[in-house]
């Protein structure tokens, strides 16, 4: 039996992103493989079903009668707005995932679009907004976290002046897609100390398919899913400083995290399960993967769940 600090840690954690790659599954697979994983012992940690706006037609008629609670990545809202799938009682749309080129006017013409967006749908105040950044490939790290914190300013600015539940998150890649750098621990830990000094909430993508940090076969390091909410969970509760938040991240020892049902400890730093909840809710809030399965076989032979 998994521990309530994990569970409060893990989940709904994974936004199920099968149709894209490197899995790229045809949505005919897709969907029926994101409804096995959420009838399995592990649905607990299974979020939302990323799909993008193109394939909202397949989609429909692979529902029968499942109820399925959609993150929709769009890059048309405008034309989707009509779109018969978002007016299905099937359908509960959660999450909009979006991208933008880095000049300011398109981050507000974006902005704009999916406030107009969320205003024709049923609870449509509900819906996050995750904004990703497309960097140009040949920019260096510092200039990459510049551009960032100038979105997260921006983003920021917006949900003060909207009042009420925040409609604006950013989405942040770890790794994975092409001609993209994976970045460093350092400027993963600096982006999240920006997310959290502007009140700004976060979700994750690329390359997180492994719990602790680890090399790829090229040599390349890759985040770990499970030291990211954990250092994300322990810095928005001021529990460890930017520093310490690098080092969990770079973090490859399974035993270096203690979960119990009061609290999750790392080093002499301990978040209780309720402080986990919060930060889940209001900052750390999931990562979109293209397999599910992965995460949970690695969780599986750590015997953490």
């Amino acid at each position: 039996m998994s521990s309530a600090a994990l569970r409060a840690l893990c989940g709904r954690m994974i936004d199920y992103a099968g149709i894209f790659p490197p899995a790229a599954l045809d949505i005919s697979d897709a969907a029926p493989q994101y409804f096995a994983h959420a009838s399995s012992a592990e649905s607990w940690i299974l979020g939302r079903f990323i799909c993008p706006g193109t394939a909202l037609d397949s989609l429909l008629p692979l529902l029968g009668e499942k109820q399925l609670e959609l993150s929709l990545l769009a890059s048309d809202l405008d034309r989707l707005r009509e779109h018969a799938a978002l007016k299905d009682s099937r359908l509960t749309l959660r999450a909009l995932e979006l991208k933008h080129g880095t000049t300011d006017e398109a981050l507000g013409e974006l902005c704009d679009s999916a406030l107009r967006f969320r205003e024709g749908l049923p609870q449509g105040d509900l819906v996050s907004c995750y904004v990703e950044a497309i960097f140009p490939t040949t920019l260096v790290p510092k200039a990459r976290l510049a551009l960032t914190q100038r979105v997260l300013d921006y983003l920021a600015e917006r949900n003060r002046a909207h009042g009420g539940y925040a409609p604006f998150a950013l989405k942040f890649r770890c790794g994975w897609a092409a001609g993209v750098e994976v970045p460093s621990s350092a400027e993963l830990a600096a982006t999240i100390q920006a997310c959290r000094e502007n009140g700004v909430a976060l979700k994750f993508t690329g390359g997180l398919h492994h719990p602790f940090r680890t090399t790829a076969e090229g040599g390349e390091k890759q985040h770990g899913f499970l030291t990211l909410f954990a250092a994300s969970a322990l810095f928005h509760n001021s529990r460890i400083t930017l520093a310490e938040l690098e080092d969990l991240l770079v973090c490859t020892d399974p035993a270096a995290l203690l979960f119990t049902d009061e609290a999750l400890e790392w080093r002499s730093a301990k978040v209780t399960t309720a402080e986990i909840q919060r930060s889940r809710c209001d900052f750390v809030r999931s990562f979109g993967s293209c397999s599910f399965s992965e995460p949970v076989e690695y969780l599986t032979k750590l015997r953490l769940i």
